[in-house]
């Protein structure tokens, strides 16, 4: 297979505390952070019995640790993810994010986001067969179930 697009995500953490004052006072306490139930190894997976791991993992236990937090993580599929951090706000962090994913769902939320955690390029494969199709032949482009799909911004056929 060959790729034919390319796109660049960047992966944050969100966060909608009450306060600052509150984050800032928080020292000893537990978090919920929300991810989502999928394998994008090696940046994070959820391994047998719901355990989150991963790179995401050992920054955010890391960046807990160093703080004094108790992260607790919640796996959940995407839309569902999107659901209790957002509408319901049963989860005080969600990762990864990003303030352009679900833009409809944030409106009147307030959120804070980290420093970009890792910045990724990802692409969209085609089969031997349609090697050298133009963009405009493309007529299909299949997502995981709750990914957005971005605009198409450039084109490699090698």
């Amino acid at each position: 297979m060959k790729t034919l697009l390319t796109g660049c995500a960047i992966l944050l953490l969100a966060t909608a505390p009450a306060s600052a004052a509150e984050c800032a006072t928080a020292r000893g306490s537990s978090f919920r952070v929300g991810v989502e139930n999928l394998q994008y190894y090696p940046l994070h997976t959820v391994e047998a019995g719901n355990r989150y791991g991963g790179f995401a993992r050992e920054v955010l236990d890391a960046f807990a640790q160093q703080h004094g937090y108790q992260f607790d993580y919640v796996a959940l599929p995407i839309n569902r993810l999107y659901t209790r951090f957002l509408g319901e706000r049963t989860l005080d962090f969600k990762y990864p994010d990003n303030p352009k994913w679900r833009a409809d769902l944030r409106r009147g939320v307030p959120l804070w986001y980290s420093d970009v955690v890792v910045s990724t390029e990802e692409g969209a494969l085609v089969l031997p067969h349609r090697r050298g199709m133009t963009l405009a032949q493309l007529r299909t482009l299949g997502t995981v179930l709750g990914f957005t799909p971005w605009p198409v911004i450039s084109m490699r056929c090698t």
